[in-house]
């Protein structure tokens, strides 16, 4: 087959990783072309097209596709894409965001090729009840990927596309990026370079700091475990314009700067290094990746998950398989930190379980897979008839 993946935004950020690494799994299969966002600003880089063409992705360049609704821009790009879809005979139009779904969508319908439109659906926001997300679910939607049970749930909810349309594809991440002999090959290094010790167990959060993302649950749960037992620490890899509020000062005032590490953002060999030092994860609430990839790769990187309720954490950490699902209750999450670091052998079960899960689950080879047969049934089906 030949796809179209339509990506509204130059930023690498929210589900811009998984849209690109889908795409390029993909290219075992099919004909793949990428389209992205174009950078507006002269001095910064296109992120996106760079990740894209790194993967040896063809990407179109001609299209402004931007995040937000742009009624001039958008015109534009919906006679370009049209043009280009009917030229270049796509058999799946793939998009990702609200924006690129709409005008994705709409070049689809309108090019009369009879290309399926397919909208991968993160969860959180991505099903809301504005009338544009409903309009696109209901008139240029022949097929849905869900990337959680929660996101699944919440489309079919809407009763907006066929329940035959819609698939549940657990959202992935590259598990040979985190293979355990890679990361173990590190760990005592980087350790050393945290200032861990040999003896400490060691937590991480993979988060964007900002106010939504319960900051102060897990330093409040940091406070208590740690006071019981002097072995434990937390490293924050994130950054946010908040962090002096929601992580420095609140570490100051309690005196846990040199237990509970913010070592801000990393990225490429530098965060992979980070995450050899750890014992566990902790993840609390989803942010604009609604699959919450970064969970996915602290499994991948046998770190089991202390986790809250919201949706779609549970099902991510197998609902305790790989981890604990605990209430918004700092005594509930600082008494799971002790069992991981007073029963090894308990935590070593849960690693090796975290790293099965990843690659059984949500492994980049096993998503495509899927999200070819789904190409496959709504080929099928053909496209949705009003």
């Amino acid at each position: 087959m030949n796809v179209l993946h339509a990506f509204s935004n130059w930023k690498w950020t929210g589900p811009a990783e998984p849209a690109v690494r889908l795409a390029e799994a993909l290219r075992e299969r099919h004909d793949v072309t990428f389209a992205c966002g174009r950078c507006p600003y002269p001095d910064l880089e296109n992120l996106v097209q760079r990740h894209a063409t790194a993967a040896g992705l063809p990407v179109l360049t001609d299209l402004r596709l931007r995040k937000h609704f742009d009624p001039l821009n958008g015109w534009r790009d919906l006679k370009r894409l049209t043009t280009i879809i009917a030229e270049r005979r796509f058999d799946v139009v793939h998009t990702h965001l609200l924006n690129d779904h709409l005008i994705g969508g709409a070049a689809a319908r309108r090019s009369r090729t009879g290309a399926i439109v397919v909208r991968s659906l993160y969860g959180g926001r991505d099903v809301s009840p504005p009338l544009r997300t409903r309009l696109a679910l209901s008139r240029l939607t022949d097929g849905v990927v869900a990337a959680s049970q929660a996101a699944f749930d919440a489309v079919v909810r809407t009763g907006a596309v066929p329940d035959e349309r819609v698939f549940l594809v657990p959202g992935a991440v590259d598990v040979r990026r985190f293979a355990p002999e890679r990361l173990g090959a590190w760990r005592d290094a980087a350790r050393a370079e945290l200032g861990l010790a040999p003896h400490h167990v060691v937590g991480g959060i993979v988060a964007r700091i900002q106010r939504h993302r319960k900051f102060e649950l897990l330093i409040a749960a940091c406070a208590q475990a740690m006071a019981r037992d002097d072995r434990l620490r937390v490293v924050v890899l994130g950054r946010g314009t908040h962090a002096e509020s929601l992580v420095h000062a609140p570490l100051r005032k309690l005196g846990l700067e040199d237990r509970v590490l913010a070592v801000g953002y990393k990225e490429g060999k530098d965060y992979l290094r980070t995450l050899a030092a750890l014992d566990f994860g902790f993840f609390l609430v989803p942010g604009s990746d609604g699959s919450c990839r970064a969970a996915r790769e602290l499994l991948a990187s046998s770190l089991p998950l202390l986790v809250t309720k919201r949706a779609p954490l549970p099902e991510i950490a197998g609902d305790g398989e790989a981890g604990f699902v605990l209430d918004d209750d700092p005594a509930a999450f600082a008494n799971a930190m002790l069992t991981l670091a007073r029963e090894p052998e308990r935590l070593a079960a849960l690693r090796a379980a975290a790293r099965g899960r990843a690659e059984s689950r949500f492994s980049l080879r096993h998503q495509a897979e899927e999200v070819a047969a789904c190409y496959e049934r709504l080929r099928t089906l053909g496209p949705r008839r009003r």
